[in-house]
């Protein structure tokens, strides 16, 4: 890995000079800080606490290049921790590779340390090299190395590798904690592989763990991936039984799990239980449940939705408002999905493409064809661009309305839009 420029004591000491001035009982300059091993972690943990990661890197890069003082792991492990909280993975993974320049050799500390900084940068490929440095180095990886590792894999949508590092660590006599089953329960979440989180999750207190909300909410979320919204309502009430109180995040899994079914009953009964478990509802939440009771037919309970979000002071959003929108593209509403669109500017909000296909839809859907191709003209005049839904729901409106001209322009169009249409329409024979 190609490390920055080394600065020199004497440029970092000017910097420092000017942070340490505004700091109480900080009158001493750096070569007193410096002057032996214990005062240069003294200031290397001001600095972590200032979160100054800039001043950090290049302190340690400095004293390391001129010798000023032998550096140890425990330094430069303070060093990668506050470059990685500050969302430095670059300067973190940089002060690890420098260590051997430095006559420092990483030990378990220092490389969980560096394993951290690789899950929070998503750099999974170099937290397998590190893991498997470890091993050939004879550093023996703790519950941290390992957890660190899998998250990584987690972060990088590499859930065999993640599973596979987990299954590892009886061999190596690691115990597993809460955080290692979490997160190889989301890596499985991310591949689809809702059967094995849901064993990992039983599988918890075998392995002596007591499972969380986390846990849960990791479980559950990859039933609503896999489309298992009993499962996931299932795991919530034995999250309940078992004392563990749900969260807000918890609660829109299982709740987007039933959307995803049109199971609007479901989403509603618990998007109202919410307030019960001292849960406030947020945008998430209200616009999952919303988007079920659209896709139940159900547009008065998904316009009264909206307005209950409002009222309990979460404030508006385009998604729930989209949602609502959506909802009344059915029954002919499309009187009130147009008066739902056009309040969003007075909401302070931007309509987006979602907003203009929903309204487009709901017109066309209607056979106001005239009000539908307004909405597509004005979408081009806002300059957003149209996706797939809009587009044909204008076709649809240009034949109801016998307007080929335009229908044809607008199959010119989609092409340029790297778009197709979903059904072939009359116009085009």
């Amino acid at each position: 890995m190609a490390l920055r420029g080394s600065p020199t004591v004497r440029t970092v000491g000017s910097l420092l000079t000017r942070h340490l001035a505004t700091k109480a009982g900080s009158g001493r300059n750096l070569k007193q800080w410096c002057k032996s091993p214990a005062s240069t972690m003294q200031l290397l943990q001001e600095l972590k606490l200032a979160k100054r990661a800039d001043l950090m890197y290049q302190l340690l890069e400095a004293l390391g290049e001129e010798g000023r003082i032998q550096l140890s792991p425990a330094h430069i492990t303070v060093g990668i921790t506050t470059c990685s909280a500050a969302g430095d993975w670059v300067g973190a993974l940089a002060l690890f590779a420098s260590m051997p320049k430095h006559g420092i050799s990483p030990d378990t500390i220092s490389y969980g340390a560096a394993l951290s900084s690789c899950e929070k940068g998503s750099q999974w490929q170099v937290a397998i090299e590190l893991f498997a440095e470890m091993h050939q180095q004879g550093i023996s990886p703790n519950v941290i190395s390992y957890s660190s590792a899998i998250s990584a894999c987690e972060k990088g949508m590499q859930w065999p590798l993640a599973l596979h590092l987990f299954q590892s660590m009886p061999k190596a006599h690691v115990d597993a904690n809460v955080i290692s089953y979490s997160a190889t329960m989301s890596s499985c979440e991310k591949g689809a592989q809702w059967q094995l989180a849901v064993h990992l999750l039983h599988s918890m207190p075998r392995g002596r763990v007591r499972p969380t909300v986390v846990s849960y909410s990791a479980a559950i979320s990859s039933c609503e991936k896999g489309g298992q919204w009993q499962t996931a309502m299932q795991l919530f009430y034995t999250m309940l039984d078992s004392h563990i109180y749900p969260d807000v995040i918890a609660c829109s899994a299982v709740i987007s799990a039933c959307e995803k079914d049109g199971q609007w009953q479901q989403a509603v009964k618990l998007l109202t239980t919410m307030p019960a478990l001292k849960i406030e509802p947020n945008i998430v939440s209200y616009s999952l449940t919303i988007s079920s009771c659209g896709k139940g037919a159900q547009w008065q309970l998904a316009v009264h939705l909206l307005g209950s979000m409002a009222k309990s002071g979460i404030g508006a959003h385009i998604i729930s408002h989209n949602a609502a929108i959506s909802a009344c593209d059915k029954d002919g509403c499309w009187q009130l999905a147009l008066a739902l669109f056009r309040e969003i500017p007075k909401l302070h909000l931007l309509p987006n493409v979602f907003s203009y296909a929903a309204a487009i839809h709901a017109c066309s859907a209607s056979g106001q064809w005239q009000e539908a191709l307004q909405l597509f003209a004005d979408m081009q005049q806002m300059q957003v661009i149209p996706n797939q839904r809009s587009y044909n729901s204008t076709l649809s409106a240009c034949e109801m309305g016998a307007q080929w001209q335009q229908a044809v322009h607008l199959l010119h169009m989609l092409p340029l839009a790297a778009l197709m249409p979903l059904r072939r329409s009359r116009v085009e024979g």
